[in-house]
């Protein structure tokens, strides 16, 4: 059901069986954090991501 669907995709990306890299179109260190957020806001990544350690 619905409410189990969630806790079963995170023990796959944990275990490795799902890679999600393939979503993520854009990587910001947190120094451009203002930027991410401004792109996101055109809607045209899929997953951006700031990385804290750049």
């Amino acid at each position: 059901s619905g409410h189990e669907t969630f806790p079963n995709v995170i023990r796959m990306v944990a275990s490795g069986r799902l890679d999600l890299s393939p979503i993520i179109t854009a990587r910001y260190s947190l120094e451009d954090a203002v930027t991410a957020i401004a792109q996101s806001t055109k809607r045209q990544d899929g997953k951006i991501m700031v990385l804290p350690n750049g």
